[in-house]
């Protein structure tokens, strides 16, 4: 009995074990860790600034109810990297818009766009400002942004309630805060 239950606590660490190794190695998010922190691979930066454009459509804006509308909607897919229209907040005072990143990495070597400068020691340095963002309506007529931020793995702008009706008919946003880059195994 003793054997058994051994046996069962060493198949159990094995597992857990292999499972953690496959994440930190063969997951996306262990893949771009990994080729962030250049552990194991070379990383070159292709292309600066890479821009973007994506339409947000009508109906998934809650003009008139103070709620979060989670949509996890994707806008864009460009270089194994997909934007994602994460989600849309009412807050009262204005309505927010929250884009991110989600990776579909190779593990050998690929190209992928990413939000920042990736630095030779791990870090990001972001880049976004009110110059990487541009909204407009259908008819090109430019929208004036409420605030905008952003992170390693997305962006986000709020829109004030004085321009609500130039998003009526949904908007189109410009950024062009990512950069490009490619990554190879050694």
């Amino acid at each position: 009995m003793k054997k058994k239950i051994f046996g069962g606590i060493i198949l159990c660490l094995l597992l857990a074990f292999g499972y953690k190794y496959y994440c930190y190695n063969y997951s996306n998010e262990g893949i771009l860790e990994n080729v962030i922190n250049r552990n194991g691979y070379i990383l070159n930066k292709i292309n600066e600034p890479v821009s973007i454009k994506l339409f947000v459509k009508p109906e998934w804006i809650p003009y008139n109810s103070i709620k979060e509308v989670d949509l996890g909607e994707k806008l864009l897919e460009l270089h194994s990297t997909d934007i994602i229209l994460n989600n849309i907040k009412n807050t009262g005072n204005n309505i927010d818009f929250s884009f991110q990143t989600k990776y579909s990495l190779k593990f050998n070597s690929g190209t992928f766009i990413y939000n920042g400068i990736l630095n030779e020691n791990g870090t990001c340095t972001l880049i976004t400002t009110y110059k990487n963002l541009i909204l407009y309506d259908k008819n090109k007529k430019q929208i004036q942004l409420g605030q905008c931020g952003s992170n390693s793995k997305g962006f986000s702008f709020s829109i004030i309630p004085e321009n609500y009706k130039y998003i009526e008919e949904g908007f189109y946003v410009e950024y062009s805060g990512f950069i490009l880059y490619e990554y190879i195994k050694k």
